[in-house]
């Protein structure tokens, strides 16, 4: 009770303005009032201190990122853990509030991500499957070159889904484009 009494007291004299300094103290206030402030330079900059400063913040923007991309392994995971964490506490807390117990509210958002993961796998695996079994063959076909005459023939035999009549068509276009451009006409 001594310690905090004093230390009240000691508040009370400065907040009044009644605390006595020494003359020690007294001196070198006197001392300091007297001297010149201190005079005041504004640092220039020119254009290469500028472009020196980008570029380290640049520089470190840069690694910033490469680490984020070597990161990526851990922070996705992680990222997705934090979000889906948010969510579904924000869904236990409304379910709390109903009157849900918390083993009853457990099971049902458990029971609910895992319903979601396994609707979402189930609606990708044909189309998954789909382009695992027509992926070489669609790029295949998309590093065959192209030809600007073969506009409106590759349309239509690309959406009638014939690999065939596209190869045929772009064939056909290339020798007539050939043929013209050796006879001079346009």
């Amino acid at each position: 009770m001594g310690i905090a009494n004093g230390i009240r007291k000691q508040a009370k004299k400065i907040a009044i303005g009644e605390r006595h300094t020494s003359a020690w103290a007294q001196s070198l206030k006197e001392a300091a009032e007297e001297l010149p402030p201190p005079p005041l330079h504004r640092l220039e900059k020119d254009g290469l201190d500028v472009s020196m400063a980008w570029a380290i913040i640049g520089i470190f923007g840069i690694l910033f990122l490469a680490a984020v991309y070597l990161m990526s392994l851990i922070l996705i995971p992680i990222t997705l853990a934090v979000v889906v964490g948010m969510i579904l506490g924000m869904a236990a807390e409304k379910l709390s509030r109903m009157g849900v117990p918390r083993l009853a509210n457990a099971f049902i958002l458990s029971s609910s991500v895992a319903l979601v993961i396994f609707l979402l796998i189930n609606s990708l695996a044909d189309p998954l499957m789909t382009l695992a079994n027509e992926g070489p063959a669609f790029a295949e076909q998309n590093h065959q070159p192209r030809h600007a005459l073969s506009g409106a023939h590759h349309m239509a035999a690309y959406h009638a889904g014939d690999i065939q009549k596209r190869v045929d068509v772009d064939r056909c276009a290339a020798r007539k484009h050939w043929q013209r451009a050796a006879r001079g006409d346009k």
